[in-house]
């Protein structure tokens, strides 16, 4: 006697094999997205700029900075070989495609081990993460957020040392990160393993007490999007382990899940062709080589005052700042005829510190047209 089709079990493989898939996707989709918007001198001065610079000092013994990010220092060793802005979001979107399996092994350790719906509901939440979850391809933490969920699976299936361990690496990755692991302790207290159960309090107070380390050195006190994310997956999967213990669901039906799952990448996520995006800043065209030849007389060691697109380039020094912001009259000045601006940059504050750069005591160093390069005040 023949099994209906539909009543033949699924490889136990198809399961795994569905988020890993859109890690992958998500991964060359997220870093191509990125790179074209780094190479055509449109992304944010913000955390990019910021990361390169921290990681460029990092390597020159200078450790500049004031945000908590000792996970910088391993893509510091990393850029030591390959000197490249590209290397920080080349990990970064490695991290947020990482969160479809992490989320995964996650989900399947939190949901009921008895229901045959479980790998279908988790492999249903866990998928779509990624192409939610892109919302700052620049920035430490989405490599916090795999590692987050991974300690949580860790905790859930018993394994201690794993646990902690992956904590303390959640930790590294930023100050903000406290609130990620007082989330996972509480989470542990009420789910984690018999072994681990009973640690769930130690758990709480070492995200206490890097809360209160960051409070006093940082000076920031708030959680941020990616803790929230972190949140909302952990909010998701408790909700889906009560309701698969209260009544049965049919695979077909788990699998809707992934509609308001992808609804939510198209509403927040900030990459073509979701709704936040800006589509302008990710089809211009590559011009890091007029870049550096437009810059290339400017001392290494010189301060550099420049519009924000172009910062990332020029981010390997002890001062950089996005033009006009903290204009100093020893800064060279790098402007951008053509650049992107963003929500970052105020266009009329920009116009009038450009309009007053003739009359400032500065000189004009290079000028292709596009890239117009000013002396500090009172040079040649």
């Amino acid at each position: 006697m023949s099994v209906p089709a539909t009543e033949r079990p699924v490889a136990w493989w198809i399961f795994p094999t569905v988020p890993v898939v859109a890690a992958a996707v998500a991964f060359a989709w997220t870093l191509n997205a990125e790179l074209t918007r780094m190479y055509g001198m449109s992304s944010p001065a913000g955390d990019l700029a910021y990361d390169q610079q921290i990681v460029w000092s990092i390597s020159h013994a200078n450790f500049l900075g004031i945000h908590l990010e000792l996970i910088l220092v391993v893509l510091a060793a990393v850029e030591r070989l390959w000197p490249s802005p590209a290397v920080l979001l080349i990990f970064s979107a490695a991290g947020v495609a990482a969160t479809a399996p992490a989320a995964y092994l996650f989900l399947r350790a939190l949901l009921p081990v008895d229901r045959s719906e479980s790998p279908w509901v988790a492999v249903a939440l866990s998928a779509p993460i990624p192409f939610w979850a892109a919302i700052d391809l620049s920035d430490s933490e989405n490599i916090a957020l795999p590692l987050a969920l991974l300690a949580a699976w860790a905790g859930l299936r018993g394994r201690r040392v794993a646990m902690w361990i992956l904590c303390v690496l959640v930790l590294m990755c930023k100050e903000d990160q406290a609130y990620t692991v007082g989330i996972i302790g509480i989470l542990m207290g009420a789910y984690g393993a018999p072994e681990v159960r009973k640690q769930w309090r130690p758990v709480v107070y070492l995200a206490v007490a890097w809360f209160l380390i960051s409070v006093a050195i940082v000076h920031r006190d708030e959680p941020t999007v990616l803790t929230l994310l972190f949140t909302l997956i952990v909010a998701a999967g408790v909700g889906a382990r009560k309701y698969l213990e209260m009544r049965s669901i049919r695979p077909a039906a788990a699998l809707l899940l992934i509609l308001p799952a992808l609804l939510l990448a198209w509403g927040i996520g900030r990459i073509p062709p979701a709704l936040g995006a800006e589509p302008g800043a990710y089809s211009q065209p590559n011009a890091v080589a007029e870049l550096r030849r437009a810059t290339d007389m400017i001392p290494a060691d010189a301060p550099v005052n420049a519009d924000a697109g172009l910062t990332v380039w020029l981010a390997n020094r002890n001062t950089i700042n996005d033009f006009p912001d903290m204009l100093a009259s020893t800064s060279y000045v790098v402007i951008d005829r053509e650049a992107y601006l963003s929500g970052q940059t105020a266009p009329n504050l920009r116009k009038g510190a450009i309009d007053a750069l003739p009359d400032s005591g500065r000189s004009v160093l290079f000028d292709d047209g596009r890239f117009q390069v000013w002396g500090p005040v009172g040079g040649d």
